[in-house]
């Protein structure tokens, strides 16, 4: 066995550089012109954007609110409309400005519904009708559905982008080592003829 324990013979890589993580590209049986092909840049995979509009208004409603759930307030506006919506708002603040609406939970223990709570709670039994809430539901599973699938190809996404930084990585060593070999074979031929 010999020192160092490196293995020697057909496959074994030898040479500065090639151990693990060298940066060299599988070109094995590869013609000159696609060696030249894998130098070239290749543009990185476009990024998914998951976009959903959200009104001026609904971001308003939302900050007198203090709720979070801005796509909700932004799926009652475009399901129920503005002017119910500013209804319910005006209610839950005047709810909110009494003392605030109490609801038993699921202990039988007395809770007092945040305000985005009495604005929800208004829409879903007063304002909005039994098709308005049917639509609202099949709304809120649609753009859920949608984010799924943004985040789905979100994964994809960075699964090749890495790929192509690894890539491209190394694709940038190789072109630099050659600028390298270029420069010095030059030096070394501009050093000859001097001689």
């Amino acid at each position: 066995m010999r020192r160092g324990g490196a293995a020697r013979g057909r496959g074994a890589t030898r040479g500065r550089g090639r151990g693990r993580g060298a940066a060299v590209l599988d070109l094995t049986g590869a013609t000159t012109e696609d060696r030249l092909a894998s130098l070239d840049y290749v543009e990185p995979p476009k990024k998914p954007e998951y976009k959903l509009e959200i009104p001026e208004s609904a971001q308003k409603v939302a900050e007198q609110l203090k709720e979070k759930k801005v796509e909700e307030i932004a799926r009652v506006f475009q399901v129920i409309g503005e002017a119910k919506t500013n209804e319910a708002l005006k209610e839950a603040l005047e709810i909110e400005s009494k003392g605030g609406d109490k609801f038993k939970d699921k202990q039988g223990q007395e809770q007092t519904r945040s305000l985005g709570g009495i604005f929800f709670h208004l829409i879903k039994t007063k304002h909005a009708t039994p098709e308005q809430l049917k639509s609202l539901n099949q709304l809120r599973s649609q753009q859920k559905r949608a984010k799924r699938e943004f985040d789905s190809s979100n994964v994809q996404y960075k699964t090749e982008y890495e790929q192509w930084k690894k890539t491209e990585n190394r694709r940038s060593k190789i072109v630099s080592l050659k600028e390298q070999y270029a420069k010095e074979k030059a030096e070394k031929k501009a050093k000859k003829a001097a001689a």
